[in-house]
């Protein structure tokens, strides 16, 4: 059978009564194939389907032209399956589908499945763009939004290049120091240790400086756990005057984290 000729028995199959493995199966090969003659079935299948094959249909697309592609995005964005909705922010987010930023935002502040709602806030990190920073920002000092939601924007925030957002994060410390027992400074601290962004040290330093014990343990805790940490003529110049306290104890053990260490 040439191609065209099997390609046509595969939609065949797909407007009959099949056993559900082979419809999803089907759905499988048709998505590879890419070709244009097939989106429309798979359209259909996708919008009469039971929810694991919208989301088979969804996860088997990549062959197809963008256009296409974002025709099924609109529909997986709105779809009442949660996993399908979470494939469709991250294939937002892997794509750099800038455009859908507004869409996403308001997944973030809507969503009801919290799976989801941390992708879309995922998704936000991934796309960097004016908006979604601002977004972000302004949503990591919201505190009627739940601690973990608040942890993943920090997480989003921090794949951003740090001058756009270090002086928020700074302020947020800030405020946080005044609880006495934050649960958010200890994240901000090992999850700025293990960034790859550069520019964070700053952050790191505050901490470290700090005459609060927890807070000076946070920070050395998210540079080991890390490896980022500050240079060793910078050590040195903090370790000066403070050998005997805890900040020197903290010091200490970074000595051996430093690339340019003795």
């Amino acid at each position: 059978m040439n191609p065209e000729g099997q390609q046509a028995w595969l939609i065949e199959l797909l407007n009959s009564e099949i056993p559900k493995s082979e419809r999803w199966a089907v759905c499988e090969v048709l998505a590879a194939s890419g070709e244009a003659a097939v989106f429309e079935p798979l359209l259909n299948q996708y919008e009469e389907g039971d929810p694991w094959l919208r989301l088979k249909i969804i996860e088997s697309m990549d062959a197809f032209e963008e256009a296409r592609l974002k025709q099924l995005i609109e529909l997986a964005l709105r779809d009442d399956f949660w996993r399908v909705r979470k494939e469709a922010l991250k294939q937002c987010g892997e794509r750099s589908w800038k455009e859908y930023v507004p869409q996403i935002i308001f997944k973030v502040k809507t969503e009801p499945e919290n799976v989801v709602k941390q992708q879309a806030i995922e998704a936000l990190g991934s796309l960097q763009t004016d908006e979604s920073l601002s977004f972000l920002k302004d949503s990591i000092i919201d505190e009627k939004i739940l601690l973990a939601d608040r942890k993943g924007m920090i997480r989003a925030l921090f794949r951003f290049p740090a001058n756009g957002y270090l002086e928020s994060v700074m302020n947020l410390i800030r405020k946080e120091e005044k609880k006495g027992n934050s649960k958010l400074i200890p994240f901000i601290a090992g999850t700025a240790g293990k960034s790859d962004t550069e520019g964070l040290e700053p952050l790191l330093e505050y901490l470290l400086m700090t005459d609060k014990a927890p807070l000076q343990h946070a920070a050395v805790l998210g540079m080991i756990n890390g490896k980022k940490v500050l240079k060793r003529e910078r050590l040195d110049e903090l370790l000066e005057g403070n050998e005997k306290n805890y900040l020197g104890k903290a010091i200490r053990m970074l000595y051996d984290l430093t690339e340019d260490s003795e």
